[in-house]
């Protein structure tokens, strides 16, 4: 009976020192952290993400061997992305497309610095952007075409406003031939209807019009009268 009761006294004693040791370690571990005196967010801002993915986030501490389970993250919009601890560090959640800001702070009030997070939709990016080139090209199709239509009506304007010029130099010429044309010789000053009148040699052949501005008269033997 004694001896029961002995073996039952020690496992107590066994159990007390055991659980004791336990707290003691825990303290200890908590002792040999050192306490946050500053942190640091290791990213550029307008850090980009794709909607729907993850992201590691780098944190600093000061001093180094700070405890990084003492810190919580703060989202201005958890809606569009998160920060949580996970074992080897923080962790992004991006939700929804949008911009949020994020900081870190740890259990004694030291805040990191704050950074914001662009989140896209890569699809829909890509998407917009090829509807904006082929705007573009359509574009670029219709100034050219407008250029070309252009271009194909001051050619046949142009070609309009030369017939006249055409009709005016034929009629001129109809003109002289109605009033027919005559020889002049190299000399004298007469113009006559046959080229081998008065014993020419080698005539021009001009209109009278053109006979008169040089100063020609007609010929009495060719036009009937002496």
């Amino acid at each position: 009976m004694k001896l029961k009761t002995m073996k039952s006294t020690i496992w107590k004693l066994l159990s007390v020192a055991t659980f004791t040791a336990i707290i003691l370690l825990a303290i200890t571990a908590c002792a040999l952290s050192p306490e946050i005196e500053a942190i640091e967010i290791e990213a550029s801002n307008n850090l980009p993400m794709n909607v729907n993915s993850n992201q590691p986030m780098i944190l600093k501490l000061t001093p180094e061997g700070a405890d990084t389970e003492a810190v919580q993250f703060v989202s201005s919009n958890e809606g569009i992305v998160t920060v949580s601890n996970e074992e080897g560090g923080a962790i992004i959640r991006s939700h929804d497309v949008g911009t949020a800001s994020v900081y870190a702070i740890s259990e004694n009030g030291v805040q990191s610095n704050s950074v914001d997070i662009k989140v896209i939709n890569e699809l829909a990016e890509r998407k917009k952007a090829q509807e904006q080139k082929e705007k573009r090209r359509q574009a670029a199709l219709e100034t050219t075409e407008k250029k070309e239509t252009k271009t194909a009506s001051s050619k046949r304007s142009a070609v309009s406003y030369a017939k006249p010029t055409a009709s005016a130099s034929y009629e001129s010429t109809s003109q002289e031939y109605k009033e027919g044309y005559v020889y002049i010789p190299r000399t004298g000053h007469r113009y006559h209807k046959d080229s081998i009148c008065s014993g020419m040699r080698d005539p021009s052949y001009v209109s009278i019009s053109t006979a008169k501005k040089r100063g020609f008269t007609p010929c009495k033997k060719c036009y009937g009268y002496y």
